[in-house]
C-alpha cells in the first residue's frame, strides 16, 4: 500500500491517518466467525501440492485473517512438518488464539512490517478474507461497500510476501484474482476434491455480481436460496449422505472470460 497520509470521509468527518497494512486488513472483511475442520480438504490440497514440489518439510504457511486459531490449529494437524502463523487485526481474536495455540505455531498482528519479519512463505490460506459478509449478501452491484481496488491490493501485498513457486489459497472471495494485475504470475491448480470455492458469489471488476453460487447434490442442481431453504427444512443436513459439489454459474454467459470463478489454489510462478 501507498505508504502516504491520506484524508478520508468517515460519517460525515474528515478522518487522516496512514494508509498502511494494519488500515488495509482492516479495510477487508473484520468478522472472526470460524470453526474447526471447515477448510481441511483444502488443506490436504495444498499439503499434497507442497510434498510432490518437495517443500513440504519446513514450510512456511500463513494463516492470512487466522481469527482466534482454529485454522491454524487445522493447519499444523494436516502440515505437522510445517511452520504455522496466523495472523489478523482483531486484538481479541489474537488473545484467544495464542492461549489456544501451542508455542510452535506463531501469532502475530497483521502489518506489514509483521509479514516482512515472518515470510516469505511457502503458503498463504486467506479463507473467507476478501469479502464483505454478510453486508454485501442482497447486493447486486457490492462497489461502494467493496470496490475491487481494494480486493487487488490485498491480494498484492499478499503477493509480495508469497514465494516464487508458492501457493495462494483464496475461498470465499467476492471478487476473481484472474481479474487482477497479477493475473498472469498465477495458474490454478487441480483440486482432488469435489469442487467448492465457498458459497459466496463473484463480481466483476466493476462490483456488479458476475456469478452466483450453485449446489449439486445427487444429481439435482439449487441455487443457493434452495439449497439453504432445504437445509433448513433438514436441520442443516441434505436430505441423505452424499456429496456436494458446490460451484459458481456466471449470471450472464456473454459475460464470461478466461475467468475461473471456481479456482481457489493458485500457484505462483517460480521466476
Amino acid at each position: 500500500p501507498t505508504k502516504a497520509w491520506e484524508n478520508r470521509p468517515c460519517q460525515g468527518a474528515t478522518v487522516w491517518y496512514m494508509s498502511a497494512m494494519h488500515d488495509l486488513t482492516a479495510l477487508q472483511q473484520t468478522q472472526t466467525t470460524t470453526f474447526s475442520g471447515r477448510n481441511v480438504e483444502l488443506m490436504k490440497d495444498v499439503r499434497k501440492y507442497l510434498d510432490e514440489a518437495g517443500k513440504l518439510s519446513g514450510a512456511k504457511v500463513l494463516s492470512f485473517g487466522c481469527s482466534t486459531g482454529e485454522e491454524c490449529l487445522d493447519l499444523a494437524e494436516v502440515m505437522p512438518d510445517g511452520r504455522i502463523y496466523g495472523t489478523d487485526i482483531n486484538e481479541k481474536a489474537l488473545i484467544k488464539a495464542r492461549a489456544q495455540c501451542p508455542e510452535d505455531i506463531t501469532i502475530f498482528m497483521s502489518a506489514e512490517s509483521s509479514l516482512a519479519k515472518h515470510g516469505p512463505f511457502d503458503a498463504i490460506f486467506a479463507m473467507s478474507v476478501f469479502c464483505k459478509w454478510p453486508k454485501t449478501s442482497d447486493m447486486t452491484d457490492i462497489s461502494e461497500v467493496y470496490p475491487f481496488s481494494l480486493f487487488e491490493e490485498g491480494i498484492s501485498t499478499l503477493d509480495r510476501h508469497l514465494k516464487p513457486g508458492g501457493v495462494l489459497c483464496l475461498y470465499n472471495s467476492q471478487y476473481m484474482l484472474d481479474d487482477t494485475a497479477l493475473a498472469e504470475l498465477y495458474q490454478p491448480l487441480d483440486r482432488s476434491q469435489p469442487l467448492s470455492s465457498g458459497w459466496m458469489f463473484r463480481c466483476s471488476p466493476d462490483g456488479r455480481v458476475a456469478t452466483r453460487c450453485h449446489f449439486e447434490f445427487e444429481g439435482t442442481i439449487y441455487t443457493a436460496q434452495q439449497w439453504a431453504d432445504n437445509a433448513k427444512a433438514n436441520r442443516g443436513k441434505p436430505p441423505r449422505p452424499g456429496i456436494v459439489n458446490v460451484f459458481q454459474k456466471w449470471e450472464d454467459e456473454a459475460r464470461s472470460g478466461h475467468q475461473q470463478p471456481d479456482a481457489v489454489i493458485w500457484r505462483k510462478a517460480s521466476t
